[in-house]
C-alpha cells in the first residue's frame, strides 16, 4: 500500500527521476557525529529563498538522531538543550532575513516587512514546523 493509495508493482519498482536516490545515504555518512549541523546546513537556505534539496523525511531522521544524542547524553538538561538548539537554528535564519532590511528607505521598510512576513510564514516556517 502506498501513502497514496494503491499503487501497482510495476511502477512502484520504478524509481521517481525528481527524488534524489542517494539522498539518505549520503545525510547518514556526513552526519553520523554531527545530525545537528548538517540539519542547518540543509535548512538554512529556506531563509534565502532557496528551495529545500533534502527531502524533509531526511531532515525528520537528523532531528531524531539528534535528539536521541541529546537524551543520551544529558537527559537532565533534555528539553533545555534542545530548546537552545532550536533558537539557535532560528535565529541564524533571521540574521539572514533581517540582513534583507539593512538599506532599505523609511517609506519602503513597512511594505518589505510584510513581504518578508509573507515569505517566512509562506515558504519557510512550514518546512521549519515540518522537520
Amino acid at each position: 500500500m502506498h501513502r497514496l493509495g494503491t499503487v501497482p508493482s510495476s511502477s512502484a519498482s520504478l524509481p521517481n527521476p525528481s527524488i534524489p536516490q542517494a539522498s539518505t545515504s549520503s545525510l547518514s555518512s556526513s552526519s553520523s557525529n554531527d545530525p545537528w549541523g548538517v540539519l542547518h546546513v540543509n535548512l538554512l537556505p529556506l531563509f534565502n529563498g532557496e528551495p529545500l534539496r533534502t527531502p524533509i523525511e531526511d531532515l525528520n531522521t537528523l532531528v531524531r538522531r539528534h535528539i536521541s544524542s541529546v537524551v543520551s547524553s544529558t537527559p537532565s538538561k533534555a528539553l533545555s538543550t534542545l530548546e537552545s538548539d532550536t533558537v539557535e537554528l532560528l535565529s541564524s535564519g533571521m540574521v539572514t532575513l533581517n540582513a534583507k532590511l539593512s538599506g532599505i528607505e523609511d517609506d519602503k521598510l513597512i511594505s518589505r516587512v510584510v513581504e518578508l512576513w509573507g515569505f517566512f510564514w509562506d515558504q519557510v516556517l512550514t518546512y521549519v514546523e515540518g522537520v
